[in-house]
Order: structure tokens, then C-alpha cells, then sequence
């Protein structure tokens, strides 16, 4: 779907967004040395890579990526969002609430329909914290090394505001029982939440 026809209908809908680099995995896509506004990811790229590695990759990067998927259920959704997506977009044809997904990543702005945004806050994961959508990407972002500053651009808030979500998330880190105070120690809490440990 991506590679053969996104930039036609994309741009019959919306002419100012552009398809400016295409391939087959993300290693392939990096070695463009792209600096594109959007990275549309699909979760299942056929090359045995993981999604959430290869969200990962990308955020790391500073790039902001809207994950693509045929599956619709919140599971999915979580992790992408856990992994650094600022958005998840189900593949079902509506090229309207697409176009709309890719300006308000574009922008800095969530991509979460009310399921996900509801599945982040119920998260069941053993001893996560309960943790609001935005202390969710600052944890994120900063467990990934993204400096603050970048945090904070990529929420659309004040640096302050940033650092306010990431001092509530240690705060609720602390009371389960697992606080943090170091990025490393961040990394830590992020890989168990992911169950890598």
C-alpha cells in the first residue's frame, strides 16, 4: 500500500503533503540520509525486523513516526506508542483521517484515537505506573536520550512543561516502587515495562 501508491493518493487529497523518500526497510530508508517531517512505518515491513526496534531506530533519530497497520487492536497500539510513535493509524482506506494523522504529527501533535488514548491510561503492564499520554512520550523520548529541549518541541510545550511531565513520572515510578533518577536508570524501567528483562 505504502510503496506502490501512497504519493498519488495522498496527494488527491491533500496536494501540500509530499512523498519525499520511499523503501523497503529502515535501514534502507536512513541510508537516504532523509529529513523528512513524517515517517509513515508500517508494523509489518516482511524483513524480520520488529516494529517497536524499528520505531525505536527512527525516534532515536529525532524523526517522528506515524506507525501503519492492518491491526486494529489496542495492544498494538500501546506498544507502538511505548516504543516512541506519536501516532497509529489503522489501514482501512480512509484516506481523510490519514491525511489528518500526518498533519498532526507533522505539527507535534498525538495521532490517538480515543481507544489508545483510553488502553494508555488502563496500561495493565505488572507495576507500570499509570502514566497520562504526555508523561508517556517524555519517558519515552528521554529513556531514548532525546534531549529535553527536543522533548519538548515534539510535545508542542514550554521545556518546562516538558520537565513538569517527566518529574510526574518519576513521581509515580517512585510510589510503584521503581523510581529513576538517571537516563540510564530510565532505560532500565523502560526495558522491564517492555518485558525485554
Amino acid at each position: 500500500m505504502i510503496l506502490g501508491s501512497a504519493g498519488s493518493w495522498l496527494s488527491s487529497r491533500a496536494p501540500e503533503i509530499e512523498v519525499a523518500h520511499v523503501a523497503t526497510g529502515v535501514a534502507g530508508y536512513l541510508a537516504l540520509v532523509p529529513s523528512d517531517d513524517v515517517v509513515l512505518l508500517d508494523l509489518e515491513l516482511g524483513d524480520g525486523t520488529r516494529f517497536a526496534d524499528n520505531v525505536e531506530h527512527l525516534v532515536r533519530r529525532g524523526d517522528k513516526v506515524l506507525l501503519l497497520s492492518v491491526h486494529a487492536q489496542p495492544q498494538y497500539k500501546v506498544d507502538a506508542v511505548k516504543a516512541g510513535a506519536i501516532g497509529y493509524h489503522v489501514k482501512d482506506g480512509d484516506v481523510d483521517s490519514l491525511v489528518r494523522a500526518i498533519r498532526d504529527v507533522a505539527t507535534g501533535r498525538y495521532a490517538l484515537d480515543q481507544e489508545l488514548a483510553f488502553a494508555i491510561s488502563r496500561d495493565r503492564t505488572p507495576d507500570r505506573p499509570r502514566l497520562s499520554v504526555q508523561e508517556t512520550e517524555v519517558v519515552n523520548l528521554r529513556g531514548r536520550g532525546v534531549p529535553m529541549k527536543v522533548v519538548a518541541e515534539r510535545l508542542g510545550v514550554k521545556e518546562r512543561t516538558a520537565y513538569s511531565y517527566l518529574e510526574r513520572a518519576k513521581d509515580k515510578y517512585r510510589a510503584a516502587g521503581r523510581p529513576f533518577s538517571t537516563v540510564a536508570d530510565l532505560q532500565q524501567r523502560l526495558r522491564e515495562d517492555r518485558g525485554d528483562l
